[in-house]
């Protein structure tokens, strides 16, 4: 249900006066439970005839519901998505190459979303999954995990690489869960979804994929080290066997 929300507002992406919204769009979104939050991936799929928006939207290609119709107006986009159980309607705002706008359903809170176009891939299908996953997560670069290693913020950092990898050298204070098991791992090395976790791999593909997985998950304070472990290493930080 909360999936289908932000995939509606990828299609709001694009300045509606420079682009067509037709396409695939997909993003995340921001569902409140009280005082916590996570964060959620969202797939959508729209059509565009002059003002009208019609297509599908769900937590992903397979988990599809029904845009029946949709209106564009100037920078504001607006539609509704029912899943069979609750109908959602979404408002969105157009500024550049984002959307932000929120989706309500009936009393229920307003959850914020974000979303981007999916571009065709022209590379390899590898590089096409790592740009999809970039598209969702967030990133943090070397200078700025330095700045929280000096902070007193809490935070669990994780190598995703291989065994081999791993016992040729590691940051200082990292756990090592590998890539292939990381969803397996993952809720017995950090139990509490709103934890804190930065991700590293070798050049920052991997992580980048393992963070997407782990949002899936519901993890919603999550980040893959841009460059990964070879910007580590060339910012000068800690290392270890």
């Amino acid at each position: 249900m909360k999936n289908l929300l932000p995939t509606l507002l990828l299609i709001c992406a694009l300045p509606l006066g420079a682009a067509d919204l037709t396409g695939k769009w997909s993003g995340t979104i921001e569902v409140k439970n009280g005082q916590e939050s996570r964060t959620v991936t969202a797939f959508v799929t729209l059509k565009q005839d002059g003002n009208k928006l019609t297509g599908s939207a769900g937590g992903s290609e397979n988990d599809q519901h029904t845009i029946p119709n949709g209106t564009v107006n100037g920078n504001n986009v607006s539609f509704q998505v029912d899943d069979g159980v609750t109908t959602y309607s979404v408002e969105l705002k157009i500024d550049g190459e984002q959307l932000t706008g929120e989706v309500s359903h009936g009393d229920g809170p307003k959850m914020k979303m974000s979303l981007k176009r999916v571009q065709p891939a022209s590379s390899s299908g590898y590089q096409a999954l790592v740009k999809d996953a970039k598209s969702r997560i967030k990133e943090i670069d070397a200078q700025q995990l330095k700045a929280l290693q000096s902070s007193s913020e809490k935070f669990t950092l994780i190598d995703v690489r291989e065994d081999n990898e791993w016992a040729d050298g590691h940051a200082t204070g990292a756990t090592h869960i590998g890539k292939g098991i990381i969803e397996r791992e993952i809720e017995s090395k950090a139990p509490r979804k709103d934890a804190k976790l930065v991700l590293y791999c070798g050049g920052g593909s991997r992580s980048a994929l393992a963070a997407d997985a782990l949002m899936k998950m519901g993890y919603s304070n999550v980040f893959s080290l841009a460059g990964g472990f070879g910007a580590y290493k060339s910012a000068g930080l800690p290392t270890e066997k």
